[in-house]
């Protein structure tokens, strides 16, 4: 029945033909991941009930793109971490860590932790409502997550200082201003960090940005015929 549902709404909000596709895409991307995983992270809500179902407060702003939350796909994510396997193998596993900014119920976070257990992963996310959705997950293939129940603009980034490598994943859930004061507080930690952007809408907004001596370069992008199968990979150095 909820899938049946799902493909109603995907149909209504895209098109008869661009519909089919989002929701092949639906079944490969997210319901058989989370059938063969054993993982809970997909969930289809519509903009208008989002604040609803999650009980928020109306002060806080919320960024969904222009109709719906959809988890990431798990494609684009995969690949960008191939690209990056060699880099992040480079180091101890103390060393490294991946933060996920705005990590819903975890679907990044599980995808990394499972190439890489042994590294820690951590969730940043306003909403406590999916702490136990993420903590499902995680489990699944590591001991080594945290979720951080905080608005990532006010994440105090000193508890990453110890770190060498810093890889950030986003899809699209902050506008360019806000990502980019996010980014700028972990610049100042002088330390060489990546961004995983998924959905990369601001993408000129981060070329453009600068900290002191230090601008973003684009190294690797992944493609498709839907923009949630575009992540574009920055590295931040001086």
């Amino acid at each position: 029945m909820r899938i049946f549902l799902d493909f109603i709404r995907i149909v209504k909000f895209n098109g008869f033909y661009n519909g089919i596709k989002r929701f092949r895409d639906e079944l490969f991307e997210n319901y058989f991941f989370d059938f063969f995983n054993k993982t809970q992270t997909r969930q289809i809500v519509i903009k208008k009930n989002y604040r609803k179902i999650l009980q928020v407060n109306k002060k806080i702003k919320i960024c969904l793109g222009d109709k719906w939350y959809q988890p990431t796909y798990s494609t684009p994510l995969i690949k960008s971490l191939n690209f990056l396997k060699k880099d992040i193998l480079s180091y101890k596993n103390y060393e490294v860590c991946f933060i996920d900014i705005g990590c819903g119920k975890g679907k990044p976070n599980y995808i990394f932790s499972k190439h890489f257990p042994h590294i820690a992963s951590y969730g940043i996310e306003i909403f406590n409502y999916y702490k136990n959705f993420f903590i499902h997950n995680m489990k699944l293939v590591t001991k080594n997550f945290y979720f951080i129940n905080k608005n990532a603009l006010d994440i105090n980034v000193k508890i990453f200082q110890k770190k060498k490598f810093i890889i950030i994943h986003n899809k699209n859930t902050f506008s360019g201003y806000n990502l980019t004061k996010i980014l700028k507080k972990f610049m100042k930690l002088n330390i060489k960090t990546i961004l995983i952007y998924n959905n990369p809408y601001f993408h000129t907004k981060i070329l453009n940005f600068k900290y002191q001596y230090t601008k973003p370069q684009l190294i690797f992008k992944t493609s498709g015929w839907h923009k949630n199968y575009k992540s574009y990979i920055y590295s931040f150095e001086k």
